[in-house]
């Protein structure tokens, strides 16, 4: 950890240590580790090591698979936002946990490895609601569908997979398509 450019009332490497697991914990799809960086000047967390943005887009055109796996995360211990995430977990976990997660959305905008950021809106709504002093209404769907980042679009894979469940079916109920003496009228 570079301390060249670490204020006063940074988190101590301890409690951002403490958050980087409490982040990889409630967001396993997302963060692979989240380790403290003093090199941060304006951002509250940045990814690092992942694939370049040309690269996922280059692989999408031919067809290859770009769902993105959980990413290593570097936060600042002296940004504001990562100073008061770690008082709301403490404190508030439930709205810590919307916070968090818009502010992971954002490091993934900022790494342009988002596919759509239209899956962010929900939880930017949900942040300004928390900072205009409102109680957002989370629906469990919201979080209990949370598929990650990039989530695999149900295309090709998901028909054939489809075809071959009823094929299965038909070949388990006896019925052969070429012996119309199997099939039931």
């Amino acid at each position: 950890v570079l301390k060249e450019n670490k204020d006063d009332d940074a988190l101590s490497e301890d409690d951002c240590r403490r958050l980087g697991r409490w982040l990889k914990q409630q967001f396993p799809k997302y963060v692979q580790k989240a380790e403290p960086t003093y090199r941060l000047k304006k951002h509250p967390a940045v990814l690092v090591d992942h694939q370049s943005a040309a690269i996922r887009q280059y692989l999408n055109a031919l067809g290859e698979d770009v769902s993105t796996p959980p990413q290593r995360m570097q936060i600042n211990p002296s940004h504001n936002i990562i100073k008061g995430l770690f008082e709301k977990v403490q404190t508030d976990e439930a709205k810590a946990t919307l916070i968090a997660r818009q502010m992971i959305n954002n490091a993934f905008v900022a790494a342009g490895i988002l596919d759509d950021p239209r899956d962010m809106l929900k939880d930017m709504n949900y942040v300004m609601e928390i900072a205009l002093g409102y109680e957002p209404k989370v629906e469990a769907k919201d979080v209990a569908s949370d598929e990650g980042p990039n989530p695999k679009p149900k295309g090709m894979d998901f028909e054939q997979e489809m075809v071959d469940q009823m094929n299965r079916e038909i070949e388990e109920a006896g019925i052969d398509r070429n012996d119309p003496s199997t099939l039931k009228a």
